[in-house]
């Protein structure tokens, strides 16, 4: 069971996450901006941080640069969400320190997918 912090504006999006990761047994915790985020992060441990690219007050880019600023989380895995899914979103996301990246709307096969990749490693760093 991994814990979880979703950052996603939309509490729709939010609660879908929630739903599909509960289900599986993880812990998730959700907020709605890259700020709280942080703030989140400064309270609690978490085994992988969804993270949406685009919120108001801060970007999911941003707080990508922020938190890997903090050797702290220098190797918590990020994995950023858009529903823009252009040429080079990618690119930008790992340039800002993200470890993946998925489109939405986030099919649940692919999010349990990388879900399971990341908290796998952190269980497991040796791999």
């Amino acid at each position: 069971m991994a814990r979880i912090l979703i950052v996603e504006d939309n509490a729709t999006n939010q609660r879908v996450v929630e739903g599909l990761l509960g289900k599986r047994g993880h812990q998730t915790t959700a907020v709605s901006h890259g700020g709280e985020a942080i703030q989140a992060l400064e309270q609690g441990n978490y085994d992988l941080v969804l993270m949406d690219v685009q919120m108001p007050v801060l970007d999911g880019l941003e707080a990508t640069r922020i938190i890997r600023r903090n050797p702290r989380w220098h190797a918590l895995p990020i994995v950023g969400l858009t529903a823009h899914a252009m040429a080079g979103d990618r690119e930008q996301c790992l340039e800002a320190g993200m470890n993946d990246y998925l489109a939405k709307p986030v099919r649940p096969p692919a999010l349990l997918e990388t879900v399971l990749k990341y908290t796998t490693q952190a269980a497991c760093p040796e791999q």
